[in-house]
Parts: structure tokens; C-alpha cells; sequence
């Protein structure tokens, strides 16, 4: 069993992640080859899971030339590759380098991991999540599943951009699991606060800190890198980032959004507060760190955060 926010190893029964503290879903783990059984996706669900899909993947250039979109196969290659799909109509195909056996392949009802020793095949409506992670030195990704089964690593050597791939991935899987599972819609309380707004007034001059209004792909290094990083959700309009890395991998700090704050603190448990629950939270600089609430960062320019963090819950 495993952690749907860090992906930590969990032991079967744990009611918490003992790393984040996200509440686990408590239900026993079952075999891939189990969930595929009796899974059928209606017309309207297929037509569905391809508008969501082409909100992230309209174009397959910022991945390298190991990764395919429907349009960029010609017709023959497509009827060849479908034959061994059936009726599913194919969205994905991504390769380790040139190895055409083994990878990544999306169909508008199922997601296939085609490794060395064997294949994992996951329904797209039995799917929770996906997280980036490292085996040894590569970057890869997991799947997990309602009934907490997580797959085996989805290795992305070879791709470009890896950080925006995992980024658009995670957001396509977070949004088939909405479709499918509304009740799991994280809804905080809206508040009438311009985070964005305050974040650019209180700006400041920093390799650590960037803003926008909102921060998008176009002017950010950092964002791609936080929201997988922090497991921002896609309805987040990203405003600030304070990465606490000296390489700038955005691995531990925090990111001000539309509905609070999401980040990973320097013990590498993930964070996720609020803006309603911030009104109460006490931050402060300490001899060693930055402290928000009971989660610490490095933060170089603490007069400057703590204006910025004032400024805000000044105005909650």
C-alpha cells in the first residue's frame, strides 16, 4: 500500500502516511490483473477522456521524438499499432529511447506499462493517481490505483522537458479521477483575496523566489518542477514559488496558490494548508530555519517572506 500524495510505502492498515500525514484510503489491496475485470467505459466516457487528454497533450515536440500523439503517426502506422489495441482508440505511445517493446501507451480507456519482464494494464476509471519518483538516477513515474496498487516505475529515459510531462501527466490522471469520482474534489473555502495580486505587490529580487500572476510555463523555471514536486493540483492557479534548494530542483520549498499553500518541507513531508487555516497558523524565523506552522524551509530572504506572508493575512 502506498501513499497517494508522497508515494511512501505504507504498512496494509494505516489510516495515515506516516511521511505527509494524507489520509489513506483503508481498503485492501487487490492485483492489477483483478481491476480489470469487468471494466467497461461508455461512448460518452471515451469522447470525455479525450477532451481531457488534449487539454494537456496537444502537441507531443516538447517530449522528444520518442513520444508519440495520434497525430503524429500516419494512418498505416496507426491501423498497424490499433490492431493490437481493438476498439480503443489509441492517445499515447512513448518509448525508452528505441526500444519499441517496452513503454508507455494511453488508449481513451486504459493505460499500459509495457516493461523488461512484464505488462501492467490499468483501467483509466480504477485510477486515483500518478506521482513522479527516481529509480537510481532516471526519472519515472507511478501509477496508483482506487484500491491503493501502485504500479511499477514508468521509466522517462530519453523524454525532454521531463518535469512538464510529469506535471501535464498527473494533472490528465487527476482529472479522469474527478470525472469518474466527483466526491473526491478537494473543495477549501473560496476566498475574495487577491493572492496574485499581493504576491506581485510584495515582490522581491531572488534566485529562490519567483511570482506571477498567475506563473505559467512561459515565464517560470520553477513551475513544471513544483507542481510535481508539491502535487499541485490542476485547478491551481500557481502565484509565487520559494524553492529551498541550492540546485534549484524545486524539490523542497512552497508554492502560494489560488485555494493555500502546497510545498515539501525540509523533512520532506508534503504540505497542503489552507488559506482559511493559515488565518490561525503562526510562521516565524528560527535560529535554523523558516517556520510555517510545524513544516520548516530555508529561506534566505525571511524579512522579505515575512512581509509577504504578513500582507496576506492581513487581507484573509
Amino acid at each position: 500500500m502506498y501513499c497517494i500524495q508522497c508515494g511512501t510505502q505504507l504498512a496494509e492498515g494505516a489510516k495515515f502516511c506516516h511521511v505527509c500525514g494524507q489520509q489513506v484510503n483503508n481498503i485492501s489491496s487487490q492485483s492489477v490483473e483483478t481491476l480489470t475485470k469487468d471494466v467497461v467505459i461508455q461512448p460518452e466516457e471515451e469522447n470525455t477522456i479525450c477532451e481531457i487528454f488534449d487539454r494537456y497533450f496537444d502537441s507531443s515536440s516538447p517530449y522528444g521524438e520518442n513520444l508519440y500523439l495520434a497525430d503524429d503517426m500516419e494512418d498505416d502506422e496507426i491501423e498497424s499499432f490499433q490492431s493490437d489495441l481493438g476498439e480503443e482508440k489509441f492517445l499515447m505511445l512513448f518509448l525508452y529511447y528505441d526500444e519499441t517493446n517496452y513503454g508507455l501507451i494511453v488508449t481513451d480507456k486504459e493505460i499500459i506499462i509495457r516493461g523488461r519482464q512484464k505488462t501492467e494494464t490499468f483501467p483509466l476509471n480504477k485510477l486515483k493517481a500518478a506521482f513522479s519518483g527516481k529509480e537510481i538516477l532516471a526519472d519515472v513515474m507511478y501509477l496508483v490505483t482506487i484500491n491503493d496498487v501502485r504500479s511499477m516505475p514508468i521509466y522517462l529515459t530519453g523524454m525532454k522537458d521531463v518535469k512538464r510531462f510529469q506535471a501535464e501527466f498527473m494533472h490528465f490522471i487527476e482529472e479522469v479521477n474527478l470525472y469518474f469520482y466527483p466526491q473526491n474534489q478537494r473543495k477549501p473555502e473560496t476566498q475574495d483575496v487577491d493572492i496574485g495580486k499581493i504576491c506581485l505587490e510584495n515582490d522581491f529580487d531572488s534566485l529562490y523566489f519567483e511570482s506571477g500572476n498567475p506563473l505559467d510555463a512561459m515565464h517560470s523555471k520553477k513551475y513544471y518542477k513544483a507542481v510535481t514536486n508539491f502535487a499541485i493540483q490542476s485547478s491551481e492557479h500557481v502565484y509565487a514559488i520559494y524553492d529551498s534548494t541550492v540546485m534549484g530542483n524545486c524539490k523542497i520549498g512552497f508554492a502560494l496558490c489560488s485555494s493555500g499553500i502546497y510545498g515539501r518541507d525540509s523533512d520532506k513531508r508534503m504540505v497542503y494548508i489552507p488559506w482559511e487555516a493559515f488565518k490561525g497558523i503562526e510562521y516565524r524565523k528560527t535560529l535554523v530555519e523558516f517556520k510555517i506552522g510545524k513544516h520548516g524551509f530555508n529561506v534566505v530572504e525571511a524579512k522579505q517572506m515575512l512581509k509577504l506572508l504578513d500582507a496576506i493575512k492581513l487581507q484573509l
